[in-house]
């Protein structure tokens, strides 16, 4: 299992790109030596700063799910 909090400040001078602070709850199962199966969950947090033209919305809270398989070779 792991837990991480990350942040990123997008706010400079006269840039004013928001701010996003997520935390990630993983956890990897071994299934065998050489394979792992990868869950991530992201709780994202923006300021209302985070707006652009490209659909991003300031104060936005998404959920997101990720799962990936990694083989070793």
């Amino acid at each position: 299992m792991a837990l991480r909090y990350s942040n990123i400040n997008l706010n400079d001078a006269d840039i004013h790109g928001g701010e996003e602070h997520d935390i990630t709850l993983g956890v990897n199962w071994y299934i065998h030596q050489q394979l792992r199966l990868m869950f991530n969950y992201i709780y994202v947090v923006t300021d209302s700063n985070a707006n652009d033209n490209g659909g991003v919305i300031g104060n936005d809270r998404p959920h997101i799910i990720q799962m990936r398989l990694q083989a070793n070779f």
